[in-house]
């Protein structure tokens, strides 16, 4: 029995090593978006755009996280106001230039007020918790 569970193992990693070979060739990319108790699965083209738009429980204040998708979450720019930024960076540094060359392999906010993400045309949203996106199939060529 050890025999044929080795087996399948071999086989399930090489059906996904061909399928990352395949979304990547078609120019695709796979995401996961779970709420904690939810998981969905997203596939976008590579450069697709996502948002996650919260409020910021301790300053009431708006925040807009842009991104793009392909093998990981880039390209991030951040829209808020001045009391959420000092609240993040103690002033210390522009949050905006900070994340902009950032890769990340997953993006998890918590709000008690909620999250809403937008990945391509896929909208998921949550009250009082935390959403997360994570890129399925991050590898060193891919991201993440």
């Amino acid at each position: 029995m050890r025999g044929r569970g080795a087996f399948l193992a071999a086989w399930r990693d090489l059906v996904a090593a061909l399928a990352l070979v395949t979304f990547a060739a078609a120019g695709l990319t796979a995401l996961e978006v779970s709420d904690g108790s939810a998981r969905h699965r997203v596939v976008l083209p590579c450069g697709a755009s996502g948002e996650m738009d919260f409020v910021n429980s301790v300053t009431g204040s708006p925040v807009t996280i842009q991104f793009r998708v392909c093998g990981a979450l880039y390209d991030f720019t951040v829209r808020t106001d001045a009391a959420a930024e000092e609240y993040y960076t103690a002033g210390l540094y522009e949050l905006g230039r900070r994340l902009a060359g950032e890769r990340a392999r997953e993006l998890s906010i918590c709000s008690e007020v909620g999250v809403d993400v937008r990945l391509g045309t896929h909208r998921y949203q949550v009250r009082h918790g935390c959403l997360e996106v994570r890129s399925k199939w991050a590898t060193r060529w891919f991201g993440g």
